[in-house]
């Protein structure tokens, strides 16, 4: 904060030591653009507000996290555990809404697979390696001798179960025949295959055959919230990842949220203490800049009175 204090008091100083640079009008604008971001960013500093709550202790909070649930109205912040406050909001926020949007999922999203277990380094690393089956064909599993062979697939006619894949098993002469999945309740289906061979024996790992479904990649978070202020409404609002709301000094950024059940949000608050000055001094910088060097290389006859 000392390196500020200095650069801001030098070219502050330097505006009224030289008056050749308030005579000319882009190197006023470039001076007084950098004494405004310099000024602006002091402003916001943790270092400033530790200061102003001397005199103002019940100033709200320089940031915080906001956790909400539908229907649910807070006007508290607290650190990023959600257990320690922070302090208050100057207004509330209201939860209307939370959902999750989703991009379409391309085809089948239901597959059939091999999964391994292997040593890793943490311990034991879970493995899935996406197989090609094709109808009445004989496949090699994964670091294994046993083959499998895809007999049918039948579509379930409950909404939302995965379809039934029945699979015949070999391992020598020994054969075995399974179906896997058709659990409406269920997005995930395992299938051991040591208890079929159970002479089998594999140091340190496992084999399964494994139905999963292909969960769509997210296209976006929506917090839909009511701003509330003195009691009384003061207008809704959807708050996304980078669109940010801003309302009485603060950036509301959707933060986190429950990704399975979609039961709740976090919010991040963050004060624009100063940002105003420091968007007014790059404003100004920018217009020194290029009047310093377009404007007056175009005019060469005025260079000495601007």
């Amino acid at each position: 904060i000392l390196v500020w204090i200095f650069l801001f008091v030098l070219l502050a100083a330097g505006l009224f030591a030289f008056p050749s640079i308030r005579r000319r009008p882009a190197s006023f604008a470039m001076h007084l653009g950098c004494v405004l971001v310099i000024a602006g960013a002091m402003w916001g500093s943790p270092a400033a507000r530790q200061v102003r709550a001397i005199w103002r202790p019940d100033a709200p909070p320089a940031d915080g996290f906001m956790l909400l649930k539908p229907g649910e109205t807070s006007d508290r912040l607290t650190d990023g555990t959600l257990s320690a406050a922070r302090g208050k909001l100057p207004f509330s926020l209201r939860l209307d809404e939370f959902h999750i949007e989703h991009y379409p999922l391309d085809g089948d999203p239901w597959s059939l697979n091999a999964g391994i277990t292997v040593p890793g380094r943490g311990g034991v690393d879970w493995l899935v390696q996406p197989l090609a089956w094709t109808d009445g064909n004989w496949l090699d599993l994964p670091q294994c001798d046993i083959r499998a062979r895809l007999v049918a697939r039948e579509n379930s006619s409950t909404p939302g179960a995965s379809p039934v894949f029945r699979v015949e098993l070999a391992r020598g002469t020994d054969t075995v025949h399974r179906a896997i999945g058709g659990d409406p309740m269920r997005s995930f289906h395992q299938l051991p295959l040591a208890p079929l061979f159970p002479e089998a024996a594999y140091a340190n790992r496992s084999i399964s055959l494994l139905v999963s479904r292909a969960e769509p990649k997210v296209k976006d978070y929506i917090s839909r919230v009511t701003v509330i202020r003195d009691g009384q409404p003061a207008g809704q609002h959807a708050i996304e990842v980078n669109h940010p709301l801003h309302v009485a000094g603060y950036h509301i950024y959707q933060h986190s949220c429950d990704h399975k059940g979609q039961t709740y949000t976090i919010l991040h608050a963050v004060a624009d203490d100063g940002l105003f000055l420091v968007y007014a001094g790059f404003l100004l910088l920018g217009v020194g800049v290029c009047i310093h060097f377009w404007l007056l290389p175009m005019f060469p006859a005025r260079g000495g009175a601007a």
